[in-house]
C-alpha cells in the first residue's frame, strides 16, 4: 500500500510538473497573441487617426469644391446614360418594323413554298398523260416505218422524189 502511496504522489508531482510546462507555453502563445491583437488595434488607431487628421485639414470651401466637382462628373454621366438610351431607343423603334416584315416575308415565303408544293404535284399529274400519248405516237410512228419499210413505201418517195425533180430539169 505504501508503495501506492508513493506512486501517487510521484505521478501528481510528475503531472503537475507537465501543467507547469503547459502553462508556460500556452502563457507565451497567449502573449504572442495579444501582442499580434495589440500590434493590429495600434495601426487600427492609426488609420483612424490619419482619417480624422484628413477630415480635420478640410474646410468647407474645400468640401464645396469637391461636392461640385462629384456634382459635375455625375451630371455628366447621367447625360451620357441619357444620350445611350435615346439612342437604343431610336434603334429599338428601327427594329420593330424589320421584326415585323420579317415575319411578314417568313409567312409569304411559307405560302410561297406551299403553292409551289400545288403546282408540283399538278405539273406531275398533267405530265403523266402527255407522256402516255407521247408513248403510244412514238409507238405509232414505229408501227408506221415498219409499215412503210415493209411495203417499200421508202422506194416509192424516192422514185417520186427522182421524178420530180426530172420533170423540173426537163422543163427548165
Amino acid at each position: 500500500m505504501e508503495y501506492a502511496q508513493t506512486a501517487i504522489t510521484i505521478m501528481s508531482i510528475a503531472l503537475a510538473g507537465i501543467a507547469w510546462f503547459a502553462k508556460l507555453r500556452w502563457a507565451k502563445e497567449y502573449m504572442a497573441a495579444r501582442d499580434a491583437e495589440s500590434q493590429a488595434k495600434d495601426a487600427q488607431i492609426q488609420v483612424l487617426r490619419q482619417q480624422v487628421e484628413s477630415l480635420h485639414q478640410l474646410t468647407p470651401v474645400q468640401l464645396k469644391e469637391h461636392f461640385d466637382s462629384v456634382k459635375t462628373q455625375l451630371t455628366e454621366y447621367a447625360e451620357t446614360l441619357k444620350k445611350q438610351l435615346q439612342k437604343s431607343e431610336k434603334l429599338i423603334k428601327e427594329v420593330t418594323p424589320l421584326k415585323e416584315e420579317n415575319a411578314n416575308l417568313r409567312n409569304e415565303v411559307g405560302h410561297l413554298r406551299n403553292e409551289r408544293e400545288v403546282m408540283l404535284e399538278a405539273i406531275r399529274i398533267l405530265h403523266k398523260p402527255v407522256e402516255e400519248r407521247q408513248a403510244s405516237l412514238q409507238l405509232q410512228d414505229d408501227i408506221s416505218k415498219d409499215f412503210r419499210d415493209c411495203f417499200g413505201w421508202g422506194e416509192l418517195q424516192r422514185d417520186n422524189a427522182m421524178l420530180r425533180r426530172l420533170v423540173e430539169q426537163t422543163v427548165s
